[in-house]
């Protein structure tokens, strides 16, 4: 099995109309939030005309983050939803690391909300990431943006890192995670989920500290999601200790159905499965979830994003 890293992921909603650390840099823009429904939370930017550019920038910077924790070498992307309003001026959005361009790119399309990603690797361990809006005839902005993501192209997860040795939920609580939000959907007995010390190691497939499903259930029904910070092509993980039956199911964020569902089953001895996924081009992967009956564990998950993804990587599930 390989070995987890250590690495860098975050996603901003803005659902509490909090903007997680990012910062509006110039007073004169117009960023708002506004709403769809009660659950679709996003920034509009709305810009007075003919507002000139900042020093040593082609473009009128909106907002700006400090992140740190990179890997340097590692590749990451960069991705958010946008929006641009009919009869508005097309917008030419642009992502600056640090104070070099990154990336460009044209919105055409002013019906549906469309992904803008982009890639950059790492230098060091800190960069200051910058969204911008470039109009060459310099005249009004408007459009939204929601669901900023940052997140590597390779990612190991063990949940070695977790400053605890046992965090565990009830349903309908939460708990966020270094690179994802665990929610608990649902129990018929209550049974708890979270991240605990797991009591019945299995070599390569469940140790250390792992995601409990079910804890102390063998006839529970059990939801569980994940809600990814990134956005991936493939995912690996280890289920363990299934003594019964369980599912997964994998969802993009376009489409309410799953992409997929694996269902695993057991005689009453414990099985232990590797389960794999790989998803449809441009589909990615950004909620997993679970239904279980009995106490079992999810360890050693690994994603990749589709552009580092080889013919190797299989969408089997294999027990």
């Amino acid at each position: 099995m390989t070995m987890p890293t250590t690495d860098y992921s975050e996603h901003t909603t803005f659902t509490e109309k909090e903007y997680n650390g990012w910062n509006a840099i110039r007073s004169k823009h117009s960023l708002t939030f506004n709403t769809a429904n009660e659950s679709n939370i996003y920034v509009e930017y709305n810009s007075p005309a003919n507002l000139p550019p900042l020093p040593q920038h082609d473009g009128v910077l909106l907002i700006q983050k400090t992140i740190s924790g990179l890997i340097a070498g590692h590749l990451y992307s960069i991705s958010l939803r946008v929006k641009r309003f009919p009869k508005d001026p097309v917008p030419h959005l642009t992502w600056y690391i640090d104070d070099t361009v990154q990336h460009r790119s044209r919105l055409e399309n002013h019906h549906d909300w469309q992904r803008f990603v982009v890639d950059f690797r790492a230098t060091a361990p800190t960069h200051t990431l910058t969204l911008g809006s470039f109009e060459p005839d310099n005249t009004h902005v408007h459009f939204a943006f929601d669901d900023i993501r940052i997140y590597p192209h390779v990612l190991h997860i063990n949940f070695e890192e977790q400053p605890h040795g046992e965090q565990l939920i009830l349903p309908g609580q939460s708990l966020v995670l270094p690179h994802l939000t665990l929610r608990h959907v649902s129990s018929k007995n209550g049974a708890k989920t979270g991240i605990e010390i797991v009591n019945q190691p299995v070599e390569n497939r469940a140790e250390g500290k792992a995601l409990v499903l079910s804890k102390g259930q063998s006839s529970d029904e059990s939801k569980v999601a994940l809600d990814l910070n990134g956005e991936y092509g493939y995912m690996a993980f280890a289920w363990s200790l299934i003594h019964y039956t369980g599912s997964v199911s994998f969802f993009t964020s376009t489409e309410p159905d799953p992409l997929r569902t694996i269902n695993l089953e057991s005689d009453g001895t414990p099985q232990h499965f590797l389960v794999r996924f790989r998803s449809p081009s441009g589909k990615p992967i950004t909620r997993v979830e679970f239904t279980s009956q009995d106490h079992s564990y999810i360890d050693f998950i690994l994603l990749k994003t589709h552009a580092v993804l080889s013919a190797h990587d299989t969408d089997s599930d294999d027990a």
